[in-house]
């Protein structure tokens, strides 16, 4: 029944994964997240806690359940409930089809809609002209830093935010007035992220200095994040999947163009990607990571070829990227991946 299914799937299922976006951070008896309302650093749930809180000193009052969360409303009902409760089911490994939960079955199988595609955001083109007219010294100093070419960069339309032109905006909970914020000195490079049609649905921008505090260094605009260079899944047999945009530079310029960066696990749509051999370049510390355990799990399920790059590809660097800058090389050591017996 449905009380026995709400409650088997706050038993059991792991709140890391239904809040991967936010960044989780282990905190012992609670995870600490980034807070989806305010976007600071202030969100947490117990470890098999039902309710996501911001704890912000000033108040921001961020608070929604599992269900909530993932339906996206206050008061799910009717399909946009039973959509909430198989995601999170689906998360806990729960089968939906086991007797015990017969009240959640009806007469057709319930099957949760695919996912939209990313909707084109015109609005962004104009915001996206303006950052890119910004681009300058800094911008350029700053890509080099990272060992990316700048013709490279402006091939995909990278722009630069300088401080107070980040277009990110925040509602006051007081007054109701719109603000910038996650603003940042000297500024953010700025990435354009685009539908398979080239139309832009997302921004995202990267802190120009390595001293930024890792909670504010990333950023997108609200709204889905995207998939960077998701045209190339369209048209393209093979590809590498990575986990940063700059690794995804890297990577590029290291002559590997079938290369798409999403940003953790969670961004995986399996539905666009039309490639049929996948090789994920997660950063080494997330070998045996959850997420990525089950991404090359899904992967290989849905009939694809899946292959990783092994701890020896990266040659102790942290990341492709650092590889890329410190070595000017990338040598990838391809391994395929075979669902565990």
């Amino acid at each position: 029944m449905t009380r026995r299914l709400i409650r088997d799937i706050y038993d059991q299922v792991d709140r890391s994964i239904v809040f991967s976006d936010h960044k989780p951070r282990d905190k012992g008896r609670y995870l600490e997240c980034i807070c989806p309302s305010c976007g600071q650093r202030r969100a947490f749930i117990y470890k098999y806690g039902k309710v996501l809180r911001c704890n912000r000193v000033n108040g921001c009052g961020y608070e929604a359940t599992l269900i909530q969360y993932t339906a996206g409303c206050k008061k799910p009902r009717g399909k946009v409930f039973i959509n909430a409760i198989t995601n999170l089911a689906e998360m806990a490994g729960i089968v939906i089809e086991d007797s015990r939960y017969y009240l959640l079955q009806t007469k057709k199988s319930i099957k949760t809609p695919p996912p939209e595609k990313f909707k084109a955001r015109p609005e962004l083109e104009t915001s996206l002209f303006k950052l890119q007219a910004h681009f300058d010294a800094s911008a350029e100093s700053y890509l080099r830093f990272r060992g990316i070419p700048v013709d490279l960069a402006k091939k995909f339309g990278v722009g630069f935010a300088p401080y107070g032109k980040w277009p990110h905006f925040a509602t006051d909970q007081k007054t109701g007035k719109r603000r910038l914020c996650r603003q940042w000195r000297p500024g953010r490079v700025v990435f354009p992220i685009r539908n398979e049609n080239g139309e832009i649905v997302n921004l995202y921008g990267r802190a120009a200095a390595e001293t930024c505090p890792k909670n504010v260094r990333h950023d997108f605009l609200p709204g889905p994040k995207g998939i960077f260079n998701q045209g190339l899944l369209e048209r393209n047999e093979s590809a590498f999947i990575v986990e940063g945009y700059f690794d995804a530079l890297s990577m590029i310029a290291s002559g590997r163009e079938n290369t798409v960066a999403i940003f953790q696990a969670g961004g995986i749509r399996w539905d666009l990607i039309k490639s049929r051999n996948i090789c994920f370049g997660f950063d080494p510390d997330q070998y045996g990571n959850r997420p990525w355990q089950k991404a090359l799990d899904e992967g290989v399920k849905k009939g694809k070829n899946i292959f990783y790059l092994s701890k020896e590809t990266f040659e102790g660097c942290r990341d492709l990227n650092e590889l890329w800058r410190l070595k000017k090389r990338i040598k990838p050591n391809v391994i395929r991946y075979k669902l565990p017996d």
